[in-house]
């Protein structure tokens, strides 16, 4: 059996038992919402030891589960294997937009920061000043990622591909969502697109392209582009790149990518976007 077959296998019964923490995370205080996404983890990896990118994307396609938040939930479960210590860490939490600022400092190897700077961020997780506490934590990413990357290119550099990379991707968005036809592309290509897209967000290494054409002149065409040159010059190159676009921004044209493959997507993409833009407004 393949894995995928036997991802998707019992997919029903895991999206039932998703759906339940997914609701209470909505409504939850920013403590009980870190510890809502460790228990979604941990659902994911009992029932799947190592979920691939395709079955989350399966799951967001058939529930309102979005991708990105199980890429979180992923994340965590996989940082804290002790759920008390991380109990204990986000008890005074005052604001969950702090602690997902800060979660590259509490993780792993904290972005290197010293003791001195990692408790500092502690410290930020139970200010009531959220707004100045991310701030904060925004400075501290951008000083620790620039010193790490000295020899990659930098947020200068990158600045006009992001806006070139910005600029398309909401092109792309408003000819998917008035059903403009866009440039013939092939299901291997915007698979593939859409994982490096996932990748650049996230901070992994990422797929090389496979060497499909899209034609000259579309915004698809753009998209591509400024993404492939964004890695091309390696890690430094797309964390300056990331810090521009912001992993969100990101997350969502990898939705869009990975949704063109099929009309029945497109359609799912298309309500859920309509959402967004209301929500917004």
């Amino acid at each position: 059996m393949s894995k995928r077959v036997q991802e998707t296998s019992n997919l029903g019964t895991l999206i039932e038992r998703l759906g339940p923490l997914n609701n209470q995370w909505r409504d939850a205080e920013p403590s009980a919402k870190v510890l809502t996404l460790w228990a979604m983890g941990d659902v994911l990896l009992k029932a799947v030891p190592k979920p691939s990118d395709s079955l989350l994307w399966e799951i967001q396609k058939r529930s309102y589960i979005t991708r990105n938040l199980l890429r979180y939930a992923l994340i965590i479960r996989r940082s804290w294997e002790n759920r008390r210590a991380l109990e204990k860490l986000v008890a005074n939490l005052n604001n969950y937009t702090v602690f997902r600022e800060a979660l590259p400092f509490l993780k792993g190897d904290r972005e290197g920061i010293d003791e001195s700077a990692y408790r500092r961020v502690v410290a930020y997780l139970s200010d009531t000043n959220s707004r100045g506490a991310i701030e904060h934590l925004k400075r501290l990413k951008a000083d620790q990622i620039g010193r790490g990357h000295k020899k990659g290119a930098s947020v200068t550099a990158m600045r006009d591909t992001a806006v070139g990379f910005s600029t398309a991707l909401a092109q792309l968005e408003a000819e998917v969502s008035s059903d403009a036809p866009t440039a013939p592309i092939s299901d291997e290509l915007l698979m593939s697109l859409s994982r490096i897209a996932i990748a650049v967000a996230s901070g992994d290494a990422a797929e090389k392209p496979p060497a499909n054409t899209i034609d000259a002149g579309s915004s698809l065409r753009a998209v591509a582009e400024n993404l492939m040159t964004a890695i091309r010059g390696g890690r430094a190159s797309a964390a300056a790149f990331r810090k521009v676009i912001g992993a969100e921004r990101l997350m969502q044209a990898a939705d869009l990518l990975n949704s063109m493959r099929s009309e029945s997507s497109l359609t799912e993409w298309r309500r859920r976007h309509a959402a967004s833009v209301r929500a917004a407004n």
